[in-house]
């Protein structure tokens, strides 16, 4: 990552997953915490307006250390083999439209809440929500995904693996 071909989700989850906060200062400058990855620098600078325009009116991302007792946490980090994704999840959709209660993030959040799980291999994209205990595939989709279903799949197709390595 970091090529000027990264668009702004894919900017904001390698942010999220690497643990750096981002808020908007004003209307033109952006304060990161810890600073950006050097390898990033370029196409932040790139995308300075679009992200300015994306955090500016919401609250920070949270670091690693405050995404346990922030919105973005993951609900069922007693689900710990993909915890670190469904974080990185949050994080990306709480950004698009945290504050929207009939939104992605709200569907995202409720299906982790119920126990859905994160896994590589899904039709069209990269990653796939299984199920919760007691919601059928078909369930899943139809009544939780599809009202939803071009951002959600936008959103899996960005989501990177925080244990993958960064180009």
């Amino acid at each position: 990552m970091g090529n000027l071909s990264m668009g702004v989700v894919e900017i904001v989850a390698e942010l999220a997953v690497r643990g750096v906060q981002m808020q908007a200062v004003g209307y033109d400058r952006l304060r990161f915490e810890p600073g950006p990855p050097a390898e990033l620098r370029g196409v932040i600078l790139a995308h300075k307006s679009e992200l300015l325009q994306l955090v500016g009116g919401y609250p920070p991302i949270p670091g690693r250390e405050a995404a346990s007792r922030h919105w973005a946490a993951d609900p069922r980090s007693d689900l710990a083999d993909d915890s670190a994704h469904w974080l990185a999840l949050l994080r990306i959709a709480w950004v698009v439209d945290g504050r929207d209660p009939n939104g992605v993030f709200g569907v995202l959040r409720g299906l982790r809440c119920l126990g859905a799980r994160l896994t590589r291999g899904g039709e069209g994209c990269e990653w796939r929500i299984i199920p919760p205990p007691g919601v059928s595939e078909r369930g899943l989709v139809v009544e939780w995904l599809e009202p939803h279903a071009p951002l959600a799949v936008d959103l899996l197709t960005r989501l990177d693996a925080p244990d993958e390595e960064v180009e």
